[in-house]
């Protein structure tokens, strides 16, 4: 299992750095031809946020309504985060880990007690290990594991070297990274049966930095495997945590889902809970309960909540997360699979955030994003962006009147770049009605700049 999830999150690194290759200037000329509606002009200049958010709501109605006539807008709303001043945002690279707080022996009993957090008594399980010092050997559990890694943390004599592959901007760069706390691995069963109630890994991961906290209890996928197993259904192989590999997927909602659909109630297994109900406990439970301490002004977010039937009668929720660091979300991409249809599939750009829930107070399923991470404040605060019709008409302007782009989504959000820091920059998710590819379109909030990257795979 362990080697499953490296293997898990070297592909989404690399996918991370696909689609940042993937951006793309454009270099042609601005189409000449008018390409909006009306008599009534598009805003100039620069808007404070606060003009930008009173505006929002005419120039969505305008939108959706067809002013833009190779912009399609489908009763959406414009994402505009309810504060006064954005920054360029660098990330320090060489930020402290969790480690940093506390003293030896003590890191160990702060990742333990997250794990009991999650995954109740440990007791009956199989124990712990330090993939620090499993990479290249076999993975033996054991609860002694414990005593000696506190004794090498207070002693200062912990210290693993691992080779990896880090992002640098532009290639990933082979690098060695010394590891000075246990990336703590516990197991409540290993993998020694074909039944999945004995094959299933009941696990929990955490790392000396408390960025990569997961856990994985699977009862989900242990009622619906054995509910097709009775109903002889036959299931593809499936991965711990992935519902949606064997789960029929019977509702979608974004985060700028139309407000009454979120009040959409469905059975779990303890009893109904709605959609709306469900984001509010994901998300009051990172500002209150989570079982460390995070950044003050990275907050994690539900984007999208999926729910999949597992069997006649009980469902499932999937909230797939984000960050919004300093009160502004951070950008999300749409992958291979959207195109026309009831259902479109995105992910984020930068976030893999995941909770499962079978039960409406308790998660089946749980790996979160970077939370502690150090994320700096560059220059002055920026307090005048480009309106948002602006924007709107940038990309519509540089499409032409030749083409024409279903708009899934709009937000000012942050842009990941690792060589020039995270910008601001009006978002829009589209998919071209011809080729049905998807392309996002980026619009700099401060400087105009316009970029669009393809969905990787198309």
């Amino acid at each position: 299992m362990i080697k499953k999830f490296v293997k898990k999150i070297i592909v989404l690194s690399i996918a991370v750095s696909i689609i940042l290759i993937g951006c793309q200037k454009y270099d042609g000329e601005i189409v000449g031809n008018k390409t909006y509606q009306g008599e009534d002009s598009i805003s100039e200049g620069m808007m404070t946020l606060e003009e930008v958010r009173k505006s929002a709501g005419d120039i969505m109605k305008n939108a959706n309504e067809g002013k833009w006539s190779n912009l399609i807008f489908d009763n959406i709303s414009a994402g505009i985060p309810e504060i006064d001043e954005l920054y360029i945002l660098t990330y320090n690279k060489d930020y402290k880990e969790y480690k940093a707080y506390m003293e030896g022996s003590e890191l160990v009993d702060a990742q333990v007690k997250v794990i009991e957090y999650f995954m109740g008594d440990t007791s009956d399980g199989k124990g712990y290990i330090d993939s620090n010092r499993n990479l290249d050997g076999e993975v033996e559990y054991s609860f002694d594991i414990i005593d000696v890694i506190k004794d090498e943390l207070d002693s200062g004599t912990y210290k693993y070297v691992q080779e990896c592959s880090v992002w640098n901007g532009e290639e990933l760069v082979p690098t060695e990274i010394t590891n000075i706390g246990p990336d703590l691995c516990f197991a409540r069963k290993v993998a020694d049966s074909e039944d999945p109630n004995e094959y299933y890994i009941e696990n929990a991961n955490i790392d000396a930095s408390f960025n990569m906290v997961w856990a994985d209890i699977g009862d989900a996928i242990k009622m619906r495997w054995k509910y097709a197993s009775e109903n002889n259904i036959e299931l593809v192989q499936y991965n711990n945590g992935y519902i949606e590999n064997i789960c029929e997927e019977v509702g979608r909602y974004y985060y700028n889902t139309e407000d009454s659909r979120l009040d959409d109630e469905y059975q779990l297994l303890n009893g109904k809970m709605s959609v709306r109900e469900g984001i509010e406990y994901v998300e009051s439970f990172f500002e209150n309960d989570l079982p460390f301490e995070k950044k003050d002004y990275i907050k994690e977010k539900v984007y999208c909540t999926h729910v999949y039937k597992v069997t006649d009668d009980i469902y499932a929720f999937r909230f797939r997360l984000r960050r919004q660091l300093y009160g502004v979300p951070v950008d999300i991409e749409a992958d291979k699979d959207w195109g026309p249809g009831e259902y479109l599939e995105s992910c984020c750009v930068e976030d893999f955030g995941t909770i499962n829930m079978i039960e409406t107070d308790k998660f089946d399923y749980y790996i979160q994003d970077a939370l502690c991470i150090e994320y700096s404040k560059k220059g002055e605060p920026i307090t005048e962006v480009i309106p948002l019709d602006q924007a709107i008409n940038t990309v519509s302007t540089q499409i032409g009147i030749n083409s024409t782009y279903n708009v899934q989504s709009i937000e000012l959000i942050y842009n990941f770049d690792y060589v020039k820091g995270c910008r601001p920059v009006w978002s829009l998710i589209c998919i071209n009605t011809e080729d049905k590819k998807t392309v996002v379109f980026t619009v700099d909030a401060v400087t105009g700049e316009i970029n669009k990257r393809f969905t990787p795979g198309d």
